[in-house]
């Protein structure tokens, strides 16, 4: 995009100079839109923001609850140097908006983008587009954001394709930069596992079968969820430590497991009873010993599965592939319609899930500045050092890794 497209979306120098001004669209009602900058007015937001979290039914929303981000505000914010640049909306007096925004400045760059990475999964506004005027509403949240925040770029992190914000992004055609695919099972109507895998191949099934039955010859076999603040804490601890295990092993760096928050995220999410945000654990058992973990963030009939961790030890068996039995099994018996594996689409993935929804990243630079560090380090650079990362040997792969963390914190 370029610096001209952008300032088209603008409104105009007395507005720009107005934090809290109102932008209209023609023969649509004006909105009160407001900069909340500050962590008590971003508290202040929770009553509101859940009536709206309650109107909406966007399968983006999975991560947009305010318990979510409250969590995410209390681990990751301000610790890279980031502030809140939350914009929200109000229609004659009444929140109908929210953009779950973040500032960084880097070496004078300054860098818009949705709150809650690495955690959050799916990036979208808040809205009910049940609305008639919901679609001229992100219009003038865009053109606000532009005129209050002065980016130098915006980067827009995994948004769905039926997102409310990708209808925006499409009209400024905005750069996809990190193009994925989320694979999901739909389970409507589906009344039991046993009806479900018969849509499967035999051999798949058999294969399966045989697998279990070799793991149920070393020991008794069972499925549970975690339940209670201490065993969730619990859970989580080893489960870390087995995927941290598991990318040593590989020669592998992950940026997010490098990172003491990850593990005091989930922990909170998971084990807080005045804000749950939606996390649940679920173990794979040998003998009542947890060898397969999966973290998952549910609301309502959508359930993603978040983080996965096995037992080395017991790699043989597939556990983590016989736990996706138990998990679609638990799912459809506790009303389940949307099983979300999540973005990308590995192999593993789409044994189980045959339906895809596409994932990207979006890059809209505002001026020189930003489209140089979207052409030279996005498109470019970035994509190449992740490549070697995952392919090249085992001591470049570890030290592209290293590379790609640092320049994305100090591009």
């Amino acid at each position: 995009m370029t610096q001209a497209q952008a300032l088209a979306f603008e409104p105009d120098a007395q507005a720009q100079r107005r934090p809290g001004a109102s932008f209209a669209a023609s023969g649509v009602k004006s909105l009160d839109l407001q900069l909340v900058t500050t962590r008590e007015a971003f508290d202040a937001l929770e009553p509101e923001w859940n009536t709206l979290f309650a109107c909406s039914a966007d399968a983006s929303r999975l991560f947009l609850g305010f318990n979510w981000n409250w969590h995410w505000c209390n681990h990751y914010l301000g610790k890279d140097g980031s502030t809140l640049a939350v914009i929200t909306a109000r229609h004659e007096g009444q929140l109908v908006m929210v953009w779950p925004l973040v500032q960084q400045r880097s070496s004078g760059l300054r860098i818009i983008s949705f709150m809650g990475a690495p955690v959050t999964q799916y990036g979208d506004v808040l809205i009910d587009r049940n609305g008639p005027d919901h679609r001229a509403w992100l219009k003038q949240g865009w053109d606000y954001v532009l005129a209050t925040l002065r980016p130098n770029i915006v980067l827009l992190r995994k948004v769905r394709e039926d997102a409310a914000i990708a209808d925006v992004m499409r009209q400024i055609r905005a750069a996809d930069v990190n193009p994925q695919r989320a694979p999901y099972i739909d389970l409507k109507g589906t009344p039991d596992f046993e009806t479900f895998e018969r849509s499967y191949a035999s051999k798949d099934r058999k294969n399966r079968r045989r697998k279990r039955k070799r793991m149920e010859e070393t020991g008794t076999v069972g499925f549970r969820m975690v339940t209670g603040a201490t065993e969730m804490a619990a859970s989580i601890r080893q489960a870390m430590q087995q995927k941290r295990s598991w990318l040593d092993r590989q020669q592998l760096v992950s940026t997010a497991l490098a990172d003491e928050r990850f593990d005091a995220f989930f922990s909170a999410a998971a084990t807080s009873s005045e804000r749950p945000a939606g996390c649940e654990i679920f173990e794979f058992t040998l003998d009542g010993r947890a060898i397969a973990t999966k973290i998952t963030v549910t609301d309502g009939t959508h359930r993603g599965l978040h983080f996965t961790a096995y037992d080395k030890a017991t790699e043989k068996h597939s556990p983590g592939s016989l736990m996706f039995e138990e998990m679609i099994a638990a799912a459809i018996a506790g009303g389940i319609t949307n099983f979300d594996f999540l973005a990308p689409a590995a192999p593993y993935k789409l044994e189980w899930a045959g339906t895809t929804v596409a994932v990207a990243d979006y890059a809209v630079p505002v001026g020189m500045v930003g489209r140089l560090y979207q052409d030279v380090y996005l498109r470019r650079i970035r994509p190449r050092l992740q490549q070697i990362a995952k392919t090249g040997p085992a001591p470049v792969r570890r030290l592209m890794s290293e590379a790609v963390r640092f320049l994305g914190r100090r591009a």
